[in-house]
């Protein structure tokens, strides 16, 4: 989308990720004039679908929705203007000795499978769902507001007969959750979850925010891919009285004894407005955009500190075949079965992909999340194929020794092979695939060390400590500078909290009240 060639604006948004265009939407709406600035040549950010193979259209990098928030949905009008379907099961889990355990969204015909796969097991399968409910309820009122205190978090508690709840997650870790809760070795595997190390004092709090509670009707996989979400937030935004334009890099927000001016982009043109608005992570934001010298170096030494420790690898792959999962599902099972699969065998096999992360190395024995949109919409692949994506924990951000463009290609094949020893048929039906590192990340989507989150989601990182103490969670040291992204409260993943944060705050301090008036 082109915009007009005015210089000046009341808001300027630098990126146009979906946070970026929630931001945008209530900002417009509420009668500013606004200008969304984006280096690439479509929108979206990490809400993207690309034909990065002949014939083959992927998300390539968020790849489903279960969080997006409902104000959001509401407010920009996106029901009826996405599609998206649930597969059930809602996760398939693959284990070498062939066999399969299904999770779906009724609880009872979870444990029904549970039962049938690990006989004992199901019996505190209760007791796990109903904790993690109480964690997201925890959560849950905190969201589509200023980060809460540790009193407030407490206070929760207790109304929700509690009282220890939030204690317990910032303190426990999660491999001795799972490990209270389940017995079996490849059930820990199917509930193990966590930011990095599983055995971290506060690793459930990640999960905790995972477990707020969600609209089903927006729980699974858009048709169109991600991209197609985007370009309805994108129209929203435009039909609320935002401009945005694309193929438009920021080179520096522009900074004044006043505060934050304006932006100069990279073809030298300036584009003048009292309040900046970064799509960014706070480290892109304050290292790379704002001139040194305009923030305190205390500052500038908290934004250095913070954690962005945790790697990714993304493979796309294009098969002419469906994957071949007979031998978990028999002969005729329905693709639809195999839409999204994890392999994480135990706890032992999630630590020690973490533990090669921490080293400096690519994950020697990944965990795997496993994908395939287009058994729900075949338009993504050529007739009879399937776009596959897979996202691979973990990848050290800056490798210990070597580049990752030099690393790409052999770790792609270790991982093409490593998930053919689960689908036979991977390899051999592959037509090309490609692999993006946290490096290409960084290339294409500006984060920094492929850092999807924008900042760990660690204890200490989250709250008020988003994204770190004393940095002003949306606001910045430089009157007029908002960050609206990821690294701000409440965290990453596709909700449109942080852009529906980030806007009220703006508003709340031109109108100098209350947010909650908002």
């Amino acid at each position: 989308m082109r915009g007009s060639t005015r210089t000046g604006a009341d808001v300027v948004i630098v990126g146009a990720g979906h946070n970026g265009l929630v931001a945008a939407f209530y900002l417009a709406r509420a009668g500013l004039r606004v200008r969304v600035l984006e280096a690439r040549s479509l929108v979206g950010g990490a809400l993207a679908t690309e034909e990065l193979i002949d014939g083959f259209r992927f998300s390539t990098c968020a790849f489903r929705l279960w969080g997006l928030q409902r104000p959001v949905i509401r407010d920009m009008g996106l029901a009826g203007r996405v599609t998206v379907r649930k597969p059930e099961p809602t996760v398939l889990r693959l284990y070498p000795d062939g066999r399969a355990l299904k999770q779906w969204s009724d609880l009872r015909r979870t444990a029904a499978e549970l039962e049938a796969f690990s006989p004992g097991s199901s019996a505190c399968l209760a007791d796990w769902s109903a904790l993690w409910e109480r964690a997201g309820a925890l959560y849950e009122p905190f969201v589509l507001r200023e980060p809460p205190s540790e009193s407030e978090l407490r206070a929760r508690s207790v109304l929700l007969g509690d009282p220890d709840l939030y204690d317990t997650l910032r303190t426990a870790d999660m491999a001795s959750l799972v490990r209270d809760h389940f017995a079996d070795e490849a059930v820990q595997g199917a509930y193990i979850a966590a930011p990095a190390d599983p055995r971290q004092p506060g690793s459930p709090l990640e999960a905790a925010w995972a477990s707020v509670p969600l609209d089903p009707d927006w729980a699974g996989l858009p048709v169109g891919g991600m991209g197609a979400l985007a370009s309805v937030m994108a129209e929203a935004a435009v039909g609320a009285g935002a401009e945005i334009t694309t193929d438009a890099p920021v080179k520096r927000i522009l900074v004044d004894g006043r505060g934050a001016a304006g932006v100069e982009l990279a073809d030298g043109r300036r584009l003048d407005a009292g309040i900046v608005v970064s799509n960014l992570s706070p480290r892109a934001t304050y290292t790379r955009l704002v001139d040194p010298g305009a923030l305190p170096p205390s500052f500038l030494g908290r934004v250095e500190g913070f954690s962005s420790t945790i790697g990714y690898l993304k493979l796309h792959a294009g098969l002419r075949e469906p994957m071949d999962l007979s031998r978990y599902l028999g002969p005729d099972h329905d693709p639809v079965a195999g839409s999204y699969m994890r392999i994480t065998r135990s706890i032992d096999h999630y630590i020690s992909a973490w533990e090669d992360c921490a080293a400096g190395r690519p994950a020697r024995d990944p965990v795997i999340q496993l994908g395939t949109h287009t058994a729900l919409d075949p338009a993504g692949a050529p007739p009879g194929g399937h776009a596959v994506s897979a996202l691979v924990l973990y990848a050290p951000p800056v490798p210990r020794n070597g580049k990752w463009s030099d690393l790409r290609t052999p770790v792609a094949e270790d991982l093409i092979d490593r998930i053919t020893e689960y689908v036979p048929n991977f390899r051999s039906a592959l037509v090309d695939y490609v692999l993006f590192t946290p490096a290409d990340l960084e290339h294409r989507l500006g984060m920094v060390v492929g850092d999807i989150h924008h900042g760990d989601h660690l204890p200490g990182q989250f709250f008020t400590g988003r994204p770190f103490p004393g940095s002003g969670g949306w606001r910045s040291p430089v009157a007029g500078l908002y960050l609206c992204g990821a690294g701000t409260h409440p965290g990453g993943e596709v909700t449109g909290a942080p852009g529906y944060n980030c806007a009220a705050a703006i508003m709340a301090d031109r109108n100098g009240r209350d947010r909650s008036d908002y």
